[in-house]
């Protein structure tokens, strides 16, 4: 079963289908609440035998990323840091909308967005930690608390960067990301940078 419901309907409808004995697919956010996601986990453990339960990370299996792995693998490049950015105009259809589902999830549309970039990173630079956070609001919506976002991570040696805006004069698809490392060639190591 594929849950692209919205999210408050995530947990009854994946605990349910479990339930049932069917597999499950839910579209991020998995859940509303840390409680929710503990109720579905708690499902998925008791049913695991004859059930599978998988979120949505569908950007690692866009064609660009597939080839961007690909390179890094190939050239055996030491990722050092990367930067992404997701700029999307005021007139988003879900922050421009008041009364959308997702000005009730923890983070307002951050909290349906901000998983793309992070689960990217963490693909690329493996486990992270989370330096810093910083939300500002620079639109004009009312209903809105933050519509600009910066968050910074690290992963031993790597480093990566978020930046998330609404208030963009043009839209990236779906997101732009650069990657700096170095790899090696010919004996030594070569800095480059892809894009």
């Amino acid at each position: 079963m594929d849950l692209c419901t919205p999210p408050a309907t995530h947990a009854p409808l994946s605990v349910k289908a479990m339930e049932n004995g069917h597999h499950v697919i839910l579209e991020k956010p998995m859940a509303m609440s840390v409680g929710e996601t503990e109720r579905i986990y708690k499902e998925y453990q008791r049913t695991k035998e004859e059930v599978k339960l998988c979120v949505i990370h569908n950007f690692l299996f866009e064609p660009p990323i597939l080839e961007i792995k690909s390179i890094l693998e190939k050239k055996r490049v030491d990722v050092l840091s990367i930067d992404i950015r997701m700029l999307h105009t005021p007139n988003d259809e879900m922050i421009s909308d008041r009364n959308h589902w997702v000005h009730s999830l923890p983070g307002g549309r951050f909290g349906e967005c901000l998983v793309h970039p992070v689960y990217l990173l963490r693909n690329l630079m493996g486990r992270l930690n989370v330096r810093d956070v910083y939300g500002v609001k620079r639109g004009l919506y009312d209903w809105v608390d933050y519509d600009e976002l910066y968050a910074t991570f690290d992963s031993s040696d790597k480093f990566g960067s978020v930046h998330i805006s609404f208030n963009s004069p043009r839209w990236t698809t779906p997101l732009s990301m650069k990657i700096y490392g170095r790899h090696y060639c010919s004996r030594r190591w070569r800095d480059m940078e892809c894009h």
